[in-house]
């Protein structure tokens, strides 16, 4: 199959990216950094849209770019969500299939502004009969996006703060484990769901679980301590307001002490695709490790 990913030069992106190019598909990377000489490149910005025409020979596109320059919802939303609609509208044009791909952040009374955008598109992909995919904290072997962040204070941090008002539930989702899913939502061998795919084990930690299982890896035993969320998240707020990016938004915060402890994993098991556990084995696991 001919099957295009946006996103790709991201966390995820570059992992679904590294699953299919060992299959015989075939790949086009969409981005805004055009390259010289590549003609599997082709030029896509959720900013300025993107044409029926790109689209027309592909079967398939993964959709997984997201913006993360906007912090203002107004620009979050003509951004990302507009942006996206008139990529799924190209796309519907040119009869090439999407597999959206969300984010466990988005779900009904989701509080953070990235789980917001991300459910406004996941509707809009149903109403075209896209899949639907949520993945949890994605993690192995390399680590990226939120994880790394917390994976670089628990390596060494003798304390680390917990936000108040926890347990904070999590379910996390193994690269491999994703791009199997995506790769056979590509071919059509997943069932089209009404509901969202949820990618992840279910085998549920609480978020100083995560941290405990990260420094264990790194032989660290840090003590943890209670904080006040909002004294977390006004934290990183004010470092943002001063344009300083330490791995982790304020955003990201507010998705992470608000997260879905509940998700309806039915249509993954009708999917048929398992996911392993988070533990310090598996963190130690890349895509050579499939099911």
């Amino acid at each position: 199959m001919k099957i295009g990913i946006t996103g790709a030069s991201g966390y995820v992106g570059s992992k679904v990216w590294e699953y299919i190019a060992t299959t015989d598909d075939k790949l086009y990377e969409f981005g805004r950094t055009p390259r010289e000489d590549d003609q599997n490149f082709r030029y896509l910005s959720l900013r300025e849209g993107v044409e029926a025409t790109d689209l027309a020979d592909l079967d398939a596109i993964i959709h997984l770019a997201y913006d993360f320059g906007p912090v203002d919802w107004e620009e979050i939303k003509r951004v990302n969500v507009d942006g996206t609609i008139e990529l799924f509208d190209a796309a519907e044009a040119a009869s090439t299939h999407v597999v959206q791909v969300s984010s466990l952040s988005a779900f009904e009374g989701c509080k953070s502004k990235y789980g917001k955008a991300k459910l406004l598109v996941e509707k809009e992909a149903f109403e075209r009969d896209f899949h639907v995919i949520r993945p949890g904290l994605v993690f192995g072997r390399e680590l990226g996006s939120i994880l790394e962040a917390l994976d670089t204070v628990a390596a060494t941090a003798p304390i680390i703060p917990i936000p108040t008002g926890g347990p904070h539930i999590h379910y996390q989702c193994h690269y491999a484990d994703l791009g199997e899913l995506i790769y056979e939502c590509c071919h059509g061998t997943v069932e089209i769901t009404t509901d969202p795919i949820v990618a992840a084990s279910e085998a549920s930690l609480a978020f100083r679980e995560i941290l405990e299982i990260l420094a264990a890896t790194h032989g660290n035993s840090p003590r943890f301590v209670s904080c006040p969320k909002s004294l977390v998240y006004y934290g990183l707020r004010s470092l943002e307001n001063v344009g300083l990016n330490i791995g982790m938004r304020s955003d990201s915060v507010v998705g992470l002490v608000n997260s879905n402890a509940n998700p309806d994993f039915r249509p993954t098991r009708k999917a048929g695709v398992s996911f392993r556990d988070f533990t310090p084995i598996t963190l130690n696991e890349g895509l050579e490790a499939r099911h």
